[in-house]
């Protein structure tokens, strides 16, 4: 087993219940001083975040188009998302990251990525290939001509 010291930068906001809150009713209990929570951030500070970081861990199961994780995988940092649709929908475990449900399944994968940076690189690869072969707004925009075209729209 690995052991590494790690940094988690935690950005954005909460949302519970429909409620939209600037700090989590959690987060004073995420008092570690290896994590930051910074609420919003300008577009410039979470790049620079996630060009530093070695792993994107995005656990939402309810975000389902995240532009952030689209982002992520172009630039190269392998992603441990949650359940949401989106995620299920563009990260296939065992293929280009991993999707994750649990918390054994969230710190197996992690500690994976950490143990084995070939396998790390191989997703990283893949998920780049990914960005460009079918989730870039070029090839989105054919595919909604070729749907709009067969519909007759």
């Amino acid at each position: 087993m690995t052991y590494c010291f790690v940094i988690a930068h935690i950005t954005g906001t909460y949302h519970i219940q429909g409620e939209h809150l600037e700090v989590a009713p959690h987060e004073k209990k995420l008092t570690s001083p290896n994590i930051t929570i910074t609420g919003w951030v300008s577009r410039a500070e979470a790049l620079a975040k996630i060009m530093s970081s070695d792993i994107f861990l995005f656990p939402s199961a309810w975000e389902s188009l995240s532009i952030a994780r689209m982002e992520v995988m172009y630039v190269g940092k392998p992603c441990v998302v949650g359940t949401a649709d989106g995620n299920r929908d563009v990260i296939n475990t065992g293929k280009n990251g991993f999707v994750c449900s649990t918390k054994k399944e969230y710190v197996d994968a992690i500690q994976e990525l950490l143990d084995k940076p070939e396998l790390a690189n191989k997703y990283v690869r893949r998920a780049h290939q990914d960005i460009l072969d079918t989730y870039n707004v070029r090839v989105m925009e054919k595919k909604y001509r070729r749907l709009f075209t067969k519909l007759g729209v």
